[in-house]
């Protein structure tokens, strides 16, 4: 049996390792996200958006926080290409039979570098 944080954390290493089609496969096909800049209705648009995503980086200092199938991932997004900076977020996902349903990410969009 797959557990939710089984489920976050099989997420967020396709996403770390740019496994687009295991981060589609991870999607329930109804997922949404909501961010500061940009809001998807569909997986396949998620995707696409995060393969030309134009930043490098990786989260460190994660804290999550477990509540039946909602997660809440607090960290420290470290961006190190094509600039630097170091972005406070908080990510709560919602799981559902070992898909991610949603994504709302919160963060301060002014901190973001200028991407080239």
């Amino acid at each position: 049996m797959t557990t939710t944080m089984d489920t976050v954390g099989a997420f967020y290493e396709a996403f770390g390792s740019k496994d687009f089609d295991k981060l589609r496969s991870l999607l329930a096909d109804d997922f949404t996200f909501k961010g500061p800049l940009m809001s998807f209705d569909a997986p396949d648009a998620f995707v696409t958006a995060i393969r030309e995503m134009p930043f490098e980086g990786n989260p460190e200092d994660s804290r999550f926080i477990v509540d039946g199938n909602s997660v809440a991932h607090a960290f420290v997004w470290m961006i190190s290409a094509p600039a630097k900076a170091e972005i406070p977020m908080c990510e709560v996902l919602e799981v559902e039979g070992g898909k991610v349903r949603s994504s709302e990410l919160f963060y301060d969009s002014k901190l973001l570098p200028e991407a080239g």
